[in-house]
């Protein structure tokens, strides 16, 4: 499955069928996890048993299942809190139904994806998307405690919500930079909206633009200050394509683990990017090598004209491309070499090979 991760990143209708195949193995990991939760359910709590036969559509369910929220439950689960999670799957499958104007017991509260807020009165307000693809949550309470960087505990205060006009700026920008992408090979939108459940759009004081992931919150994206005024549409469509391959490797890595021990995932930087000069841990050095292949071969498409603008494209490719020109990847991995699995070697490699022949094409 590995040499097919690379495959994907190719954004090719050939093999976007190798990325399908893991975002349902992703999917039924998570429907696994979530059957166990309910057998493990003390008597008199098995009512509303997951994907029930109530007539609420199987899209629906899968809404909550894929959100992010529910990924963080179902995968990393806190002991002793089994109850809140079906507590949380049912109500967010309730107002599921009352998103869909279905039947429901009284409800309210943000769908689980953080896209849609139901009232007590029934009425539903939708947060904007990338044109009924992504959503876009710049409001729920979850999205304006969220520690942009990267902390469990949510803000105490939140961040106050953002002002009409700060809304329009920042959803404009994300819908230009959603059509650039959207024009390009069809795999590309086709896969980027598929791993990112929503885009979380906050602004933060340093009025830098910056992006981020998290793999216990698989399909969040976070987008910061995407109204910064000297930041462009193509560096936005960069982050969101980013992110997006971050999804999918995330979901991957979920279903093959590339890495023997958690000391992998949880050190401090070891190994110097040679795209940054950052200091990594070894799995996220490794991520970030299919990131940045992925991104090459999305800025290849568009450096000959298109919806970006063709120098800016230029400069995109030349800085993705970059790390793969200094040196051998797999060479920096030798210290850790029999904790990583052999096909993650071979696979980056051949990312690594593949770039090559393109710069000397």
């Amino acid at each position: 499955m590995m040499a097919d991760a690379a495959a994907v990143l190719r954004w090719t209708e050939k093999t976007v069928g190798s990325g399908r195949a893991v975002e349902l193995e992703f999917e039924m990991l998570l429907r696994a996890a979530l059957r166990r939760l309910w057998q493990e359910a003390a008597p008199g709590q098995e009512a509303d048993q997951p994907f029930a036969d109530d007539g609420t559509p199987d899209a629906a369910y899968r809404r909550v299942l894929l959100a992010p929220s529910t990924v963080r439950h179902l995968l990393w689960p806190s002991r002793g809190r089994q109850a809140e999670v079906r507590d949380h799957w049912r109500v967010a499958c309730q107002i599921e139904r009352a998103i869909l104007g279905l039947p429901n017991t009284a409800v309210t509260g943000w769908s689980a994806d953080g896209r849609a807020f139901v009232a007590a009165d029934g009425r539903c307000t939708v947060q904007p998307s990338l044109e009924g693809a992504i959503p876009l949550d710049l409001h729920s309470p979850q999205a304006l405690a969220l520690d942009l960087l990267g902390g469990d505990a949510p803000m105490d205060p939140p961040r106050s919500p953002p002002s009409a006009s700060a809304v329009q700026r920042t959803s404009r920008r994300l819908l230009e930079a959603w059509h650039g992408i959207s024009a390009s090979e069809p795999a590309v939108p086709r896969c980027v909206e598929a791993w990112t459940r929503v885009i979380v759009a906050q602004g933060d004081p340093s009025g830098r633009f910056w992006s981020g992931s998290n793999g216990q919150y698989v399909g969040r994206v976070m987008i910061v200050n995407a109204d910064a005024p000297n930041t462009d549409t193509e560096e936005i469509a960069d982050a969101i394509v980013h992110e997006a391959i971050h999804g999918f490797l995330y979901m991957h890595e979920s279903i093959e683990p590339w890495v023997l021990g958690k000391k992998l995932y949880t050190n401090a930087g070891v190994i110097a990017s040679p795209w940054s000069g950052a200091e990594l841990p070894v799995r996220p050095f490794m991520q970030a090598a299919f990131v940045w292949y992925g991104l090459a071969m999305f800025w290849a498409q568009h450096i000959d004209g298109g919806p970006f603008d063709r120098e800016r494209a230029r400069a995109m490719l030349e800085r993705s491309l970059a790390g793969f020109r200094r040196g051998s990847l797999v060479d920096r991995l030798k210290p850790w070499q029999a904790k990583i699995r052999s096909e993650m070697t071979d696979a980056i490699n051949g990312l690594q090979r593949d770039v090559l022949s393109l710069l000397a094409a």
